[in-house]
């Protein structure tokens, strides 16, 4: 079974979330799950590039988890 690596956005009002979604155009994302709206997941296709977003946003939006 194939998993996939995915990081959980906390702690970001919805217009923050947005702005989120805009930056990560810049990598290369396999999907979003936005099923709970406060509360995305986000998938990548390998987890290098998980660990480099998730470097990528702690610098852009320090308030978000």
């Amino acid at each position: 079974m194939r998993t996939w690596p995915a990081l959980e956005i906390q702690q970001a009002a919805a217009d923050t979330l947005d702005l989120i979604q805009a930056f990560l155009t810049d990598f290369d994302v396999a999907a979003i799950d936005d099923n709970v709206p406060e509360l995305p997941l986000v998938f990548f296709h390998d987890a290098a590039e998980r660990d480099r977003v998730a470097a990528a946003l702690t610098a852009a939006f320090p308030n978000v988890v």
